[in-house]
């Protein structure tokens, strides 16, 4: 959901449709440059409060991604991140927020104020998704690993969690059911189901994206 996504005449019908098919409909988007401030993201959602048709927002900013994050300036582009979102979640009011996390914010090499970053982000918003990229369920390095510490802090705060898988290409191998196929990729995701379904607070499984998703091989 672009900014400016309101001028294009054809989301609204999609997002009624979609609504009246008994599907709920978030806004999703975000950019890393957002964590740096600025007025872009704050703009954003109140475009989205404005348009008045979606049942929340997933804030998609990942702002590991920035070459700052590499640097000695990481620490600042954390805090920096972490007031923009609170911004962005107070002029969300009512409307739920989702935050998109990389599994290894849990990771105590990036707490501020005592904290880990996941920590705040879930102070900060009414869920997350956890980007738990890797293409098998169980053991080291798999999806329900990487997820396991998330989960759990979620459904201790009384926030929802989702869990992120990848489909498109992306390098590392592991990282995507892209190579593996739907079979594969439905039934690993089985187990991530049955492991989680008994959380509260488990929201499902979310796939990045629609796109590569569609196109899979069998």
């Amino acid at each position: 959901t672009p900014p400016g996504f309101t001028q294009d005449p054809e989301y609204l019908p999609f997002v009624n449709a979609a609504r009246s098919a008994g599907l709920h409909v978030h806004a999703m988007g975000g950019d890393p440059s957002w964590a740096w401030g600025g007025s872009d993201w704050g703009n954003w959602v109140d475009e989205i409060i404005t348009f008045g048709a979606f049942d929340g927002i997933v804030f998609d900013v990942e702002p590991h991604t920035l070459p700052d994050w590499s640097t000695k300036r990481r620490n600042r582009l954390i805090r920096s991140y972490l007031s923009a979102l609170d911004d962005a979640s107070s002029r969300a009011g009512s409307l739920p927020t989702l935050s998109t996390v990389p599994f290894w914010w849990d990771d105590p090499a990036f707490k501020s104020k005592k904290r880990l970053l996941i920590e705040h982000v879930l102070n900060r918003s009414d869920g997350i998704i956890i980007m738990a990229y890797r293409d098998h369920a169980l053991g080291v390095d798999g999806i329900i690993e990487h997820s396991a510490t998330e989960a759990n802090m979620a459904a201790a705060s009384g926030k929802q969690f989702i869990v992120g898988v990848e489909t498109g290409f992306a390098g590392l191998d592991k990282v995507s059911f892209a190579e593996e196929g739907m079979a594969a990729m439905e039934s690993e995701l089985s187990l991530v189901e049955s492991t989680f379904t008994g959380y509260a607070a488990y929201g499902g499984i979310a796939i990045h994206h629609y796109g590569s998703y569609s196109a899979m091989a069998p």
